[in-house]
């Protein structure tokens, strides 16, 4: 909604100024309060709609504009009114009145992107450890014959069936846990039928909407050394739990993750390149977020100084971010799977 928009319908509507409007919208939320204190008083446990409606628009109201995108969306249950900050600095301004800090994690990178966006001090020490892992443990290969850009699949049908046959291969090539990660659940449940067909080992699915049925495969998936997990980048799955030893030694990474667009996004990358110069917004509203999801993704597979990891990427775009995630160009990943699974009992012909 274009800035101001909002509030000028309703100042024509009831014919106020913007004082006479910013005083009807406290108004509102006292009122709302005063209700919602009624109603606790009858036993009904729960906040008077006057109240949420002015809080709502006490913050679109009161939200910069140049820091924050209003957003009026139409879901199930009509219409919602959104202010989505779009800059960081505004959420981590109480870190600067700090004696200090310290910001860790394995998926920070890069450095200088991470503190110009959170609106650290431009002195603010950084610093990169190497991984206290053996390196020879761990495996990252790419391919450069297939992608999930939405272009070229188009253009070429073909590919859908390709990257659908890598992966089955992959899958019944290696003898141990593995994660196949999607982009989309479109393109997990798309592919899902010739993927049944075609692997030949146990398998378990992400089903969106239903984390207890979720769950309940995973644990089983877990249980077990030899099982597929089909699952999508981006949730708890991908980003959020462990496993640790034998759990999981193979992933597969379908496509590279970028974030879909949205109007928030779009605001971010247009404040990004005013802010930096040009192309800075897709770089860091779109390419490092993707990195970062990979890295995450190819996190969960070494979590100890003993566990051996591979992961495989089917996207020809990874070649970008090749440094990044320490991966390399692979002829046959098949082939190097099957290798780097040899010495661990993991290789099995594949088919």
């Amino acid at each position: 909604m274009p800035e101001g928009e909002l509030e000028s319908r309703m100042m024509r509507r009831f014919g106020m100024d913007a004082d006479d409007l910013r005083r009807s919208v406290d108004r509102m939320v006292d009122l709302g309060l005063e209700r919602t204190d009624m109603l606790l008083e009858r036993g009904e446990n729960r906040v008077s709609e006057l109240y949420t409606l002015g809080v709502a628009l006490k913050n679109w109201i009161s939200s910069e504009h140049s820091k924050y995108v209003r957003i009026v969306e139409a879901g199930e249950n009509g219409e919602v009114l959104r202010a989505a900050c779009i800059d960081p600095h505004d959420v981590t301004r109480f870190l600067r009145s700090t004696g200090g800090g310290i910001h860790m994690s394995g998926t920070l990178r890069p450095l200088d992107q991470y503190v110009r966006v959170m609106g650290l001090p431009n002195d603010t020490f950084t610093a990169v450890y190497p991984s206290p892992f053996p390196p020879e443990n761990r495996r990252v290969v790419y391919v450069s014959n297939v992608t999930t850009a939405y272009k070229e699949m188009n253009a070429d049908p073909s590919i859908f069936s390709r990257i659908e046959k890598r992966i089955a291969k992959l899958c019944n090539t290696v003898n141990k846990n593995t994660l196949v990660f999607f982009t989309s659940y479109s393109m997990m449940n798309r592919m899902r039928p010739f993927l049944e067909r075609d692997v030949r080992k146990p398998m378990y699915w992400e089903e969106s909407g239903q984390p207890r049925r979720t769950m309940t495969a995973l644990n089983t998936f877990r249980s077990g050394r030899n099982g597929v997990f089909f699952t999508v980048r981006g949730g708890s799955i991908a980003e959020g739990i462990d496993f640790p030893g034998e759990e999981l030694s193979f992933a597969i990474i379908v496509g590279i993750p970028y974030p879909p667009p949205t109007l928030e996004s779009r605001a971010m990358s247009d404040m990004f390149d005013r802010r930096y110069g040009p192309w800075t917004g897709w770089k860091y509203v779109t390419e490092i977020p993707a990195t970062r999801k990979m890295k995450q993704a190819i996190g969960r597979l070494i979590r100890a100084e003993t566990d051996r990891g591979m992961a495989v990427i089917l996207d020809k775009r990874a070649s970008k971010y090749a440094s990044e995630l320490g991966a390399k160009l692979s002829q046959d990943p098949v082939a190097d799977a099957a290798e780097f699974f040899f010495e661990g009992e993991g290789f099995k012909q594949g088919l």
